[in-house]
């Protein structure tokens, strides 16, 4: 079962709770949601405005740094000889927009915890251990120490 589709499943479970669900890729995207859950796109809270150069070349000099020390494994030298490595500030880039991102959600959205991919501001205990104990226990929400 899919995130996704497990998260809808918990906010059937709670009709009086109003969730945000955000889509981060087509696949998690859903056209008719259940009428207590919103949807967004992660495309949505990317903010131009939220720089991350500076933190970027931190990072590019970090890994400089590490690279050589890696590559002293053979296994990770090879990597490095094949080009793989060098997809890695690739990654760097995207994963502190993506961070930025989810940092203006939870910024502008009430407060709230993901129950990834969903948002509840009404169930702030519930986390996705507790969401995936409760479906397959048939919806038993017994109190939990």
């Amino acid at each position: 079962m899919n995130v996704t589709k497990l998260g809808l499943a918990y906010a059937r479970m709670l009709p009086e709770t109003q969730f945000l669900l955000v889509a981060t890729r087509r696949s998690g995207w859903v056209q008719n949601p259940p009428a207590n859950v919103a949807s967004s796109w992660i495309a949505e809270y990317v903010s131009n405005g939220r720089t991350i150069d500076e933190e970027y070349e931190e990072l590019l000099e970090q890994w400089r740094a590490l690279r050589p020390v890696l590559e002293t494994d053979p296994d990770i030298f090879l990597l490095g000889r094949l080009g793989i490595l060098d997809t890695f500030p690739k990654y760097f880039r995207e994963g502190l927009v993506m961070r930025n991102a989810w940092q203006k959600i939870f910024e502008i959205e009430p407060p709230l915890l993901a129950a990834c991919p969903l948002i509840s501001a009404e169930q702030p205990d519930a986390g996705l251990h507790e969401l995936s104990h409760d479906l397959r226990n048939g919806g038993n929400r017994e109190v939990r120490s």
